[in-house]
C-alpha cells in the first residue's frame, strides 16, 4: 500500500513537471534583434516591457509553388502588441510590400521580415499551426 502511495505521487509530480513546461514557450529578444515565432509565441524584448505575440494568420493568397501568378499574393498576420502600463494593440501586417509591413506602437516600429513556410502546391494545405513570422523590433 505504501509502495502506490509513493508510486502515485511519483506519477503526479511527473505530472506537475510536464505540464507546466507545455506552456508557449515565450522567447527573450533586444531591439533590432529578429524573432521567429510560431502562433500563439510572444517575445518580450530586454528591459523594455513590451512583449508581441504571433495570434493569427489571416489570409494567405500567396502563389502556390506550382503555379504561375500574376502577383506574389499576400500572408497578412495578426500581432497584439503590449507594453506594461499601456493598453494591449491587436495589429495586422502583410507579407507583400504593396501593404502594410510595419506598424507604430508608442515609441516602437515592428516590421514584419518574412512568414513561413512558402505555400506549396495548390492541393496542399497549411493548418495555423504550421506558420513561422520573424519580426524585428527598433525604437520609432
Amino acid at each position: 500500500m505504501l509502495d502506490a502511495i509513493r508510486l502515485g505521487r511519483f506519477t503526479f509530480t511527473v505530472f506537475l513537471i510536464l505540464l507546466t513546461s507545455c506552456g508557449n514557450s515565450d522567447a527573450t529578444a533586444g531591439l533590432g534583434d529578429p524573432v521567429e515565432l510560431a502562433l500563439g509565441e510572444s517575445v518580450s524584448i530586454e528591459s523594455e516591457d513590451l512583449s508581441v505575440t504571433f495570434t493569427a494568420v489571416i489570409e494567405d493568397s500567396r502563389c502556390p509553388s506550382d503555379v504561375q501568378c500574376v502577383w506574389e499574393g499576400n500572408a497578412k498576420i495578426k500581432l497584439t502588441l503590449s507594453k506594461l502600463g499601456a493598453s494591449d494593440k491587436p495589429v495586422s501586417l502583410n507579407s507583400s510590400k504593396r501593404f502594410e509591413t510595419e506598424v507604430s506602437y508608442l515609441n516602437y516600429r515592428i516590421k514584419l521580415l518574412d512568414v513561413s513556410p512558402q505555400r506549396g502546391a495548390v492541393s496542399s494545405h497549411l493548418g495555423q499551426e504550421d506558420y513561422r513570422v520573424t519580426i524585428i523590433i527598433l525604437i520609432d
